[in-house]
């Protein structure tokens, strides 16, 4: 499945009917807690953790897009000269 982020394109792969794989090792695992189905997405690394979960695959992945674009509108650091 491919979201549009603006300009570019992120592209997931679903792996099997329970896991997706995103960019950069990131992952969606659809899972069964207190009664319902969900999605939730998990940052990469091998103590990656959950960083929320939606209702629909669709969400997950645009929450990715949403910590995506979180991260590149940070400050890249050091100090202005003044």
């Amino acid at each position: 499945m491919v979201m549009e982020d603006g300009m570019a394109a992120t592209e997931w792969r679903q792996l099997n009917q329970h896991a997706w794989a995103g960019p950069g090792g990131w992952t969606i695992c659809k899972v069964f807690a207190n009664g319902d189905w969900r999605y939730e997405l998990w940052s990469p690394g091998e103590q990656g953790r959950i960083e929320g979960a939606r209702a629909t695959p669709e969400g997950a992945q645009a929450l990715y897009d949403q910590l995506a674009q979180k991260r590149s509108d940070r400050p890249t650091g050091g100090m202005s000269a003044g």
